[in-house]
């Protein structure tokens, strides 16, 4: 058969070559089936012994988790939440009683809900409705186990509409090659674990699954979302050696461990770590992180449970530090909007993008604002605290968040409380205000920090997490780089430091340009640390200067990315 490549959305990175497994999920075209009164009871107990069995199995295996895990317990938890949710299962048990077999009962009322998450406007919320779509499949399954038995193996490359958490950890536990799917968001729980399982993957491949076949030797790249069916000779070849480059990559790196982070010139780069949760410190230390660069607090608690519980959110803060110190942790405000709904709280917008997130959210909730800010000031009176406000576009914003650190400040020197005083407050340049604004900005805070997942967002107005307009996220858009370029300048006018984060900060195609538009720090997930810091540890600050004033000259993305290429070994 010919070699046929297909594209979609890369979504956790490695290349693997293997064989196709079609996985069939459950049929939509379950009738509407009446029962008797006299079935009612029987059907109410297959539907009590389903659902209970797959609750108990989900907590199984969280007791079966390891403590490196915890991403992984917050997400199956979540699943716990929805199957024991009372409403839901209300509406399934009054439809059965009603004279509907259970397995048509379930599906209807599933829908109902995927169907309210589907008609919002909301990205997040969106990609919600497949988690639903999921168990709802899961759960029907259930009742017809034995004919969807499906053979994996170490070889074996999945492919499916969609794929749920529990495929997840099956595939982690028959070290699968790697798997692709129709649907799917980069931001939902399969994808989470796929990149925390570190299973190659690619979602949103369109027709996937009717174009391949089952036993198809396949090739998936989740560097870049390129999928080969029937790989060709010379293909084959090309893949085998990159993987055997990556496999002597991995190798080379863990001796780097101990060097320390600079330019072949000297030139100082600090490399810092993303962390989302305390098991995530010891991580980002094995991998030689200099610093804690941005902990993304929105992620840290249970919000419906923990945003105004100060007690539990000092603890939590001053654990982070404790295990960090001395090196410096930098803690992001609560970052969020519509796209995580709090119970109590209406949040709920047409387009929460451009909604109430960030600072403006917190600034509109003094109390949360006002809670966390105690609970951080109060934890790092150790010294090691840095605060950053997230989605910042005027002066105003800042001054109004110091005036509660100040309030704040004064009430713990009256009390004799112990807190960090003179703590370094820095803000995300996420949006073209803030870039726009930079000089000014500069001056009224210690650290800028560039969210290029954000900012490349906003730029280029268009939404990363949407296929229908992925083509158009163009990460090499010299706009992007142009607005970088302009930051740093103005930062350096105030001697501030500018670091990094984002999907650009852990991509070594973009290095060297970033090291040469002036960039101090990069702060990347755990992973991409011993890398980074391979890239760097063989770049010059005069090349690297050279190289980017070539680049931020250029008004043409081809050309652009042609440049970048040329200068990278990524796979």
């Amino acid at each position: 058969m010919e070699e046929l490549i297909l594209k979609g959305i890369p979504c956790s990175a490695g290349i693997s070559i293997g064989n196709s497994v079609l996985i069939e999920k459950v049929t939509n075209n379950i009738s509407k089936i009446k029962i008797n009164k006299s079935d009612v009871a029987e059907e109410l107990l297959k539907f009590y012994t389903n659902i209970n069995s797959i609750v108990s199995g989900f907590k199984k295996l969280i007791n079966e988790l390891s403590t490196r895990d915890e991403i992984a317990k917050t997400i199956i938890d979540a699943n716990i939440m929805i199957l024991s949710d009372k409403f839901l299962r209300e509406s399934i048990i009054n439809k059965i009683e009603k004279g509907f077999s259970a397995q048509y009962s379930i599906k209807i009322e599933f829908e109902k809900q995927e169907n309210i998450l589907l008609n919002t406007n909301d990205k997040i919320l969106k990609e919600k409705s497949i988690e639903l779509k999921n168990l709802k499949n899961k759960l029907l399954l259930k009742f017809d186990e034995h004919s969807n038995t499906i053979v994996l193996r170490k070889d074996s490359i999945v492919i499916s509409k969609s794929v749920s958490t529990s495929d997840l950890f099956k595939f982690r536990k028959y070290n699968i090659a790697g798997f692709i799917t129709e649907e799917g968001g980069l931001t939902s729980h399969a994808s989470i674990l796929a990149r925390s399982f570190e299973i190659p993957s690619v979602i949103a491949a369109k027709d996937i699954c009717n174009i391949a076949n089952p036993d198809n030797e396949i090739v998936i790249n989740g560097f870049n979302g390129k999928i080969v069916l029937n790989p060709n000779i010379k293909t084959k070849r090309d893949i085998l050696k990159s993987i055997k480059g990556i496999s002597e990559h991995k190798l080379k790196l863990g001796k780097l461990v101990n060097l320390k982070t600079k330019t072949k010139d000297d030139k100082d780069i600090t490399l810092s770590a993303n962390i989302e949760i305390m098991e995530d410190v010891s991580k980002a230390l094995i991998n030689s992180a200099e610093a804690i660069g941005l902990v993304r607090t929105e992620n840290t608690f249970n919000l419906e449970k923990d945003l105004l519980d100060e007690e539990k959110q000092y603890n939590t803060y001053k654990n982070i530090l404790e295990s960090a110190y001395p090196k410096n942790v930098t803690f992001r405000l609560f970052d969020f909007g519509s796209d995580k709904l709090i119970a109590g709280i209406n949040n709920e917008e047409d387009n929460p993008a451009l909604g109430l997130r960030g600072i403006r959210f917190l600034l509109e909730n003094p109390n949360i604002l006002n809670i966390q800010l105690r609970a951080l000031l109060k934890a790092g009176a150790n010294k090691n605290l840095k605060i950053m406000l997230p989605m910042i576009n005027s002066l105003s914003e800042i001054e109004k968040t110091k005036i509660f650190i100040n309030d704040i400040s004064k009430q713990y020197e009256k009390e004799e409380i112990g807190y960090c005083s003179n703590c370094p407050l820095g803000i995300m340049i996420e949006t073209p205000a803030s870039v726009l604004m930079s000089e000014d900005l500069a001056k009224k805070v210690d650290f800028f920090s560039i969210g290029t997942n954000d900012l490349v967002q906003y730029l280029l107005a268009s939404d990363r997490i949407n296929e229908k307009v992925i083509k158009y996220y163009d990460i090499f858009n010299p706009s992007i780089y142009k607005a970088i370029d302009f930051v740093v300048k103005n930062a350096n006018k105030t001697d501030i430091k500018v670091s990094i984060c984002g999907e650009l900060a852990g991509d070594i195609r973009f290095t060297k340009l970033l090291v040469g538009l002036g960039i101090d720090e990069f702060s990347v997930t755990s992973s991409k640390l011993l890398e980074l810091k391979d890239e760097i540890l063989n770049i010059k600050i005069e090349e690297a200067k050279e190289f980017s004033n070539v680049i931020i000259k250029m008004s043409n993305s081809q050309e652009l990315e042609d440049k970048l290429l040329k200068n990278s070994n990524q796979y």
